[in-house]
């Protein structure tokens, strides 16, 4: 896990930096789920959410949209579900 963590970091950072700075520029971020049975919660009353990770990935991606407007880049998100 720790090696697919380290890889979507790289590949986030290539993106990041991909393109000419001062010109129109679509960064798209790929957001790779792993699809793994998870532990059963402690309690019934802290469920575990659907979108576990991706709702990091969709706020950090609104935010970035943010400073985004400003520099020219459009942001956009796509969701992979690997085995």
């Amino acid at each position: 896990m720790k090696v697919a963590r380290k890889a979507a970091s790289v590949a986030l950072t290539c993106i990041m930096f991909a393109g000419n700075p001062g010109h129109a520029q679509d960064m798209s971020i790929a957001w790779l789920k792993a699809a793994e049975d998870l532990p059963p919660t402690l309690s019934n009353l802290d469920p575990v959410p659907d979108n576990l990770g991706a709702a990091g990935a969709e706020i950090a991606l609104a935010d970035n949209a943010t400073t985004g407007r400003f520099m020219g880049q459009d942001w956009s998100l796509k969701t992979f579900t690997v085995a």
